[in-house]
């Protein structure tokens, strides 16, 4: 039903007969046939075959019912099949590569099934040879902008939710994705509502500043499409970059829909949105990858510090300088301070370390643990390292390790 409405859309923005700028289904099925497999080919022809009898009132007996047909989701699932097994696409788009593959591999790719599927309209007697390229090239930027458009969106916002409907077998990685939330630097609570409603705000300015009654004849304002996408980008990432592109682009349907737009100036429209998307897609790429980074990050500071507390010996880390960087409560406990506040970049000779055992001064630069790390050393000191505390002098061994020995 879905695939039925969204390709109704297509009936009204028609660059030549049989051919429209705006083309949706294909960025879902190749996004379906992405992220749930290949085995769903022959529900995705059998849906198409549907609404080309319903909306394009296309006859059986012709070269575009069948073969057309046939020939253009079967070059999708060719496509989704090299994506998958070729180039080890991860659906779920978590990384640059990955948004980089689907974008730079499909679009390409997706011009074979356009000029295969426009071959089939010359057969039928439908467009002259004469407008064969011509025609090919309409129906790629409909397909390619419905990729770019509808494929990142389907895939990180409505396919995890259809795979767990339909019962396919959840793996860690599908856990994290359901489990991950929000993002670590984006708005909580009213101010993301608030934030929300600018967003939208936004995008029906530049709508209308582009597409506004004034602005018939001035196509240089379609620049400000670029504003509240990058914004959007920014605070949300990919998921909320792939939603704003979508609004957008549908946005451009309607205002050329009810004004009554000229459907040749919209294809024009569409390539923008390609080159949109594109830059949309990879910057809230980049602000995902940011996030992940930082969450993955958080957690293994976390379980460090938990394996430190549980540590029964004192555990301290220094710099380059000496100055602490982290300990655990056993060395707090050993020192007798309260808390690591007072003591994490300070000086960690000049606290424990600083006089000798016959009461003489100990400089930094000869201390035998400092010429140790700096050195990339290991060393294992027992009961021979004196610290004085407090005014109180005592021996414990030492175990040195540096982060960058080899």
């Amino acid at each position: 039903m879905i695939f039925v409405l969204l390709d109704r859309t297509t009936v009204y923005l028609q660059i030549l007969p049989g051919i429209s700028a705006w083309y949706p289904p294909v960025g879902i099925a190749l996004a379906l046939l992405i992220g749930m497999g290949p085995r769903y080919a022959r529900a995705t022809l059998l849906v198409g075959r549907a609404y080309s009898k319903v909306n394009y009132r296309e006859p059986f007996v012709s070269y575009i019912f069948f073969p057309g047909n046939s020939l253009d989701f079967g070059t999708y699932t060719i496509i989704a099949i090299i994506l998958r097994r070729v180039f080890k696409l991860n659906w779920r788009l978590t990384s640059i590569r990955d948004v980089m593959v689907l974008l730079f591999v499909a679009l390409p790719l997706s011009g074979i099934a356009a000029f295969l599927a426009a071959l089939t309209l010359i057969l039928d007697h439908v467009i002259p040879w004469s407008a064969y390229v011509h025609a090919s090239l309409d129906w790629w930027v409909g397909d390619a902008v419905a990729i770019a458009c509808l494929t990142p969106f389907c895939l990180v916002l409505v396919v995890p939710v259809v795979r767990r409907f339909t019962g396919l077998p959840q793996n860690a990685a599908d856990v994290e994705s359901a489990s991950a939330g929000k993002k670590v630097h984006e708005a909580r609570g009213l101010r993301r509502a608030i934030e929300s409603v600018c967003f939208g705000a936004a995008i029906v300015g530049s709508l209308w500043l582009a597409l506004g009654p004034r602005s018939a004849s001035n196509q240089n304002r379609f620049y400000v499409f670029f504003l509240p996408i990058v914004w959007i980008a920014v605070r949300r990432g990919l998921g909320g970059a792939a939603t704003g592109i979508l609004i957008l682009n549908i946005g451009i349907v309607l205002s050329l829909q009810f004004s009554g737009g000229d459907p040749s100036r919209f294809a024009l429209l569409q390539l923008l949105m390609l080159v949109l998307s594109l830059t949309g897609l990879i910057l809230g790429t980049l602000i995902s990858e940011r996030d992940r980074t930082e969450k993955r990050l958080s957690r293994e500071e976390e379980r460090m510090r938990l394996l430190l507390e549980s540590v029964g010996e004192a555990v301290y880390g220094v710099d380059s300088n000496g100055d602490c960087t982290f300990c655990n409560a056993a060395f707090l406990r050993r020192i007798g301070y309260p808390s690591s506040r007072a003591l994490l970049g300070r000086n960690i000779h000049d606290v424990i370390h600083h006089t000798r055992a016959d009461g003489s001064p100990y400089p930094w630069t000869e201390c035998v643990l400092r010429n140790a790390f700096m050195a990339g050393e290991k060393l294992h000191l027992t009961q021979d390292l004196t610290v004085e505390l407090q005014r109180r002098e005592f021996s414990c061994g030492a175990v040195v390790f540096s982060l960058n020995s080899k």
